[in-house]
């Protein structure tokens, strides 16, 4: 509908708040452009996987594993998995932290990540980490006999350890 066909009340109406519209802005200084440029959350992510893909690939499998869409978990971690070697200690943390909440979802999963973490520990006897994880895995499993011996082995490798030993008096 054009202009000049507008009934004369609403001409005035529309003048009149393009006026003050106008008006405020010039005199309050208010930049109105931003409401225009403002990123949606889809160019948000698209920055954030460009500038950091291990954070965007670790938010993108999170919100995955709330929507337990166990198709797209798999695709992403076979992704972040290719990202591991240039993550930073807290990234691989948050990561190992994910698959353990995505494990619990499942029994045969969780079984799967201690034989995964199994074959790591045959690489890397010493860590005190690893047989922590692992104890956590057997005692989700119901394990507890496996859970402590695993703790046991941790306390062994570092006696001075104070998380070994307050998981180990808090099971026993």
């Amino acid at each position: 509908m054009a202009l000049s066909k507008l009934p004369p009340s609403r001409l005035l109406f529309f003048l009149f708040t393009s006026s003050l519209f106008l008006l405020l802005t010039v005199i309050l200084g208010l930049n109105f452009s931003s409401f225009f440029t403002t990123s949606s959350p889809l160019s948000q992510a698209k920055a954030k996987l460009l500038s950091h893909p291990f954070d965007a690939y670790l938010d993108l499998y999170e919100q995955a594993l709330l929507a337990a869409d166990f198709p797209l978990l798999a695709d992403l971690e076979a992704k972040i998995t290719l990202l591991l070697p240039s993550a930073s200690s807290s990234q691989e943390d948050r990561f190992r932290h994910l698959l353990d909440r995505k494990e619990a979802f499942n029994p045969s999963l969780l079984a799967r990540g201690l034989d995964l973490l199994n074959q790591e520990l045959e690489k890397n006897p010493d860590s005190v980490n690893l047989w922590i994880e692992k104890a956590q895995k057997h005692w989700l499993l119901g394990q507890k006999d496996e859970a402590i011996k695993a703790l046991e082995k941790a306390k062994e490798l570092d006696p001075v350890n104070s998380t070994v030993e307050t998981i180990l008096l808090r099971e026993r």
